[in-house]
């Protein structure tokens, strides 16, 4: 099943229902619900944040209607991101942000459950914030126009004798404003900008704009320039999440692309369309109709190869059946999507090792509505074809309720499985177990399937169609073989089904 990511908007449209294209969308997902997933994540949660009122939970139970417990998040200990099963309105109440810029000068200030030895630390560091001078020369400043010097007086003090624990308050007190003030925040941008891209580059025509950050003041391309903003001792193994939040919001800081900011539309929204474009980066689809937040994930997606397609509602609309049919897979068409790989794609270059020939077909149908590539194995003991979901990113594999949809999906097509598994309720599922993700369906002896995790695609979660080698017959090319293998399956098919 395809992962679809909503932004915040779209979910309340659709739980409004009052416009065409929303109507349509909502009649197109309610018959292909159980066939997709839909995700949230903390940018969804954190929109909200600010929404006082109840309507708030009305629309955490319609987006429960379609994202169930699909949540994706980030955790910040083990720099990754992941699946977690949590509702929307789970998820709110466990999100408690703090005042982080505040809570920073904290470290100074003992507090009941500090021992002696933390109480005495504290109050050194202290010390020597406030007796450490920065060492400024304010000459510097004089001749910058009065706007920009009041500016940088707002983070920078210019006082004399003025001391890095000075330095320190204002920066987290900037920062703190930069969040409430929106014209603040216009200043800043509008100052960065003038002096270092100069509206120069933009998204709006066809040049390179990482590239042509050369030509400016910057004199490096935009994902150098990240790079080096970022306090990260190995520039190389910058954790990706942190470079991507900050290339998103440097779009609008250089005026490479740039939100309107108003009382509504805060500094605080623009980084959370940075999470809704980085998380929608682990989806298929990221559905928005705003147009500042296309062009920046189009753009950040097209230079990382990322390959989530950014839709419009309407677009999506055009897309969503033609993704998905009406009906769910039946035998006989899966044959027929199988049976056109297999004679029509074309095939890579193979890869032999030790006597086993592995090629990986070019162009492949969604099998079980969720895996979109097919790789064709060549063994002494056996063929095999087994199709997966590609490698687009660090989650490709499925998450568990995603494997609970293909098995589902796998027996209604196939019937029960041979050991008689059937069904993955992962909600009661124990992690501490091995996973009982595995599931078989010997057809005959000279032909199976299965439903694992396969070393020959590194350990990914895939259907393998599996035929052994049969002595009686000669063994040539496989190609030659392709038309009777295939009419071989089509019979053992329809006769289990007939049975």
């Amino acid at each position: 099943m395809s992962r679809i990511y909503f932004d915040t908007n779209v979910f309340s449209n659709l739980r409004i229902n009052s416009l065409p294209q929303y109507q349509t969308l909502n009649q197109l997902i309610v018959e292909r619900k159980d066939r997709l997933s839909v995700y949230f994540s903390i940018g969804h949660i954190r929109d909200k944040r600010k929404d006082q009122s109840d309507y708030k939970f009305l629309d955490f139970e319609f987006m429960e209607f379609l994202t169930g417990d699909n949540y994706l998040a980030y955790d910040p200990i083990e720099r990754r991101p992941g699946f977690y099963l949590a509702t929307p309105k789970m998820a709110f109440d466990d999100d408690s942000p703090d005042n982080e810029y505040t809570s920073a000068m904290n470290i100074f200030e003992p507090s009941e459950d500090d021992d002696q030895m933390n109480a005495s630390f504290k109050s050194m560091l202290r010390s020597i914030f406030e007796n450490l001078p920065i060492g400024i020369d304010n000459s510097i400043f004089e001749n910058l126009p009065q706007e920009q010097k009041k500016l940088v007086s707002s983070f920078l003090p210019l006082e004399e004798g003025a001391s890095f624990l000075d330095l320190m308050n204002n920066m987290i007190q900037f920062t703190e404003e930069l969040h409430k003030d929106s014209n603040l925040y216009k200043d800043l941008r509008t100052m960065v900008d003038k002096g270092m891209n100069n509206g120069q580059i933009t998204l709006n025509g066809d040049i390179d704009f990482n590239e042509a950050l050369k030509d400016t003041a910057i004199q490096k391309t935009f994902f150098d320039f990240i790079k080096d903003t970022i306090y990260y001792k190995d520039k190389d193994k910058i954790p990706y999440y942190d470079f991507f939040q900050l290339a998103y919001n440097m779009l609008d800081v250089l005026g490479i692309s740039k939100d309107k900011i108003t009382k509504k539309n805060t500094l605080g929204n623009l980084q959370n369309d940075g999470y809704h474009s980085y998380f929608a980066g682990y989806c298929d689809y990221f559905i928005t109709d705003d147009k500042t937040i296309t062009s920046k994930a189009k753009a950040l997606y097209n230079l990382l190869g990322i390959k989530t397609q950014v839709l419009s509602v309407d677009e999506f609309n055009e897309v969503l059946p033609e993704l998905l049919s009406d009906k769910r897979d039946d035998w006989d068409s899966l044959l027929n999507k199988l049976a056109w790989d297999f004679k029509n794609a074309e095939r890579k270059e193979p890869i032999i090792v030790d006597g086993v020939i592995t090629s990986r077909l070019g162009r492949n149908h969604r099998y079980l509505d969720f895996c979109d590539s097919v790789i064709e194995i060549s063994s002494k003991d056996c063929r095999k074809l087994i199709a997966f979901k590609g490698d687009a990113h660090s989650l490709s594999d499925p998450s568990y309720s995603e494997c609970k949809k293909i098995i589902h999906c796998a027996l209604l097509i196939l019937g029960n499985d041979d050991e008689l598994k059937l069904e993955f309720d992962y909600q009661k599922f124990n992690s501490d177990t091995n996973v009982p993700l595995s599931r078989q369906w010997k057809i005959s002896e000279q032909f199976s399937i299965e439903l694992n995790f396969h070393p020959e695609i590194n350990g990914k979660y895939g259907l393998a169609f599996i035929f052994p080698r049969i002595e009686n017959k000669p063994i040539g090319r496989w190609r030659k073989l392709q038309l009777a293998i295939i009419e071989q399956f089509r019979k053992l098919i329809f006769k289990k089904n007939n049975n």
